[in-house]
């Protein structure tokens, strides 16, 4: 039998998954289902579901991408119990499941399209730096762009350290876009994309130009 538990901000209902594993906290996810309000989101990373749970409460639509293949090779697949949660919660049909990595995904959204966009996938440089990217081609102007892990120096996986590069991917995308500097929730950083037709827009396409990583 699953547990759950439904938590209420001062606005509406959203859900907080507490029995889902994940490292997003509930300020996290109360601040993620906040932005994600009326909006139509794009998620890159999910995992087993619970930030995804808290966007697609308050969300329009959730476009959830990852390859859930549990990340090193013996981590189980997450994509039964992703699928099992969504429909737990009877949020299914707010969530469109992309199977897949974000640079086999996002390529082929269109530009532009999204008010949201979350990035929890890889933590290190210039992984971090590809999915920042990419997902700012994905946001429309005036939309916001949360990444996950923002202040972590990284995380130990059994012996081995595993160094995050979010914080300095992050500072260095808010110096090429000439953005306001992020909102922090706990780990949780929001940046504020201009309104189109402002010399902050400009600014903000051409530091998005400016941060292309390299070709490897």
């Amino acid at each position: 039998m699953h547990l759950f538990r439904r938590t209420k901000n001062a606005a509406n209902d959203w859900i907080f998954a507490d029995e889902v594993l994940s490292a997003v906290t509930e300020d996290e996810c109360r601040r993620l289902a906040e932005l994600g309000r009326g909006r139509s989101v794009l998620e890159i990373g999910s995992y087993y579901g619970r930030s995804t749970i808290a966007l697609a409460s308050t969300a329009a639509v959730v476009h959830s991408v990852d390859p859930h293949d549990g990340g090193p090779v013996e981590s189980p697949g997450t994509l039964p119990e992703f699928l099992d949660g969504l429909k737990r919660y009877s949020l299914r049909e707010k969530v469109v499941v992309h199977v897949g990595r974000s640079t086999q995904i996002l390529p082929l959204l269109q530009d532009g399209s999204f008010d949201m966009v979350f990035v929890d996938a890889m933590h290190e440089r210039p992984e971090v730096d590809v999915d920042l990217f990419l997902s700012a081609g994905c946001l429309k102007a005036g939309g916001c762009l949360a990444l996950h892990d923002y202040g972590r120096d990284g995380v130990h996986v059994g012996d081995v350290w595993h160094p995050f590069g979010v914080t300095e991917a992050v500072d260095e995308f808010v110096t090429r876009t000439e953005v306001a500097p992020p909102e922090v929730v706990d780990t949780l950083a929001v940046l504020l994309a201009p309104e189109r037709g402002t010399q902050a827009w400009d600014a903000w396409r051409s530091g998005v130009r400016a941060f292309a990583p390299a070709p490897r």
